[in-house]
């Protein structure tokens, strides 16, 4: 019962996480990054609404379970590593794990930072000062640098996901 309940909170946080992520970093991130300033105000808010911890707890459900899935397949057949299914499936933790250390070490810290000074600006009478305005240049580029890589790596390992269950359906046959 516990490998089936693991399983399912790994697949419904990882369809959470991948997608926000996906969805942040190929339109999310661009649309508010050409919005310019008024990207701020976007930001600021889905920091308000606690969005990068949204995704910070699916991430974590996401990879905790992953880990415990993998440890149990391991313990019951340590040969099952070496396998077409096994290695499909640490392959696509790999590029999690990547995800989810950009997603905490740069996406994070680079949303927060442009929700400040959105926050700094309006609260100046919506000008920004040039410190500012350079502050924002990097978090935005930062930001959507490290969207653009953690949303190919979240997406590729959706894909060996699904060909580790292709895997696994022809070692049946």
């Amino acid at each position: 019962m516990l490998y089936p309940s693991l399983l399912a909170v790994h697949i419904v946080s990882g369809i959470f996480w991948g997608g926000g992520a996906i969805i942040s970093g190929f339109f999310l991130v661009p649309s508010v990054i050409a919005a310019g300033p008024g990207g701020g105000a976007v930001m600021e808010h889905m920091v308000q609404r606690k969005f990068s911890i949204w995704m910070t707890v699916g991430a974590l459900g996401s990879v905790l379970t992953g880990l415990t899935l993998i440890s149990i397949e391991a313990m019951n057949s340590p040969a099952w590593l070496w396998s077409a299914e096994g290695i499909c499936l640490e392959l696509g933790g790999l590029m999690a794990l990547g995800a989810f250390g950009i997603g905490i070490r740069v996406q994070k810290p680079m949303v927060e930072r442009m929700a400040a000074i959105a926050a700094e600006a309006r609260a100046n009478g919506g000008q920004l000062t040039d410190q500012q305005k350079a502050d924002l240049g990097v978090a935005r580029t930062r930001m959507a640098r490290g969207a653009r890589v953690a949303s190919y790596q979240l997406l590729a390992a959706a894909v060996l996901m699904g060909v580790h269950g292709l895997v696994a359906q022809m070692a049946l046959r």
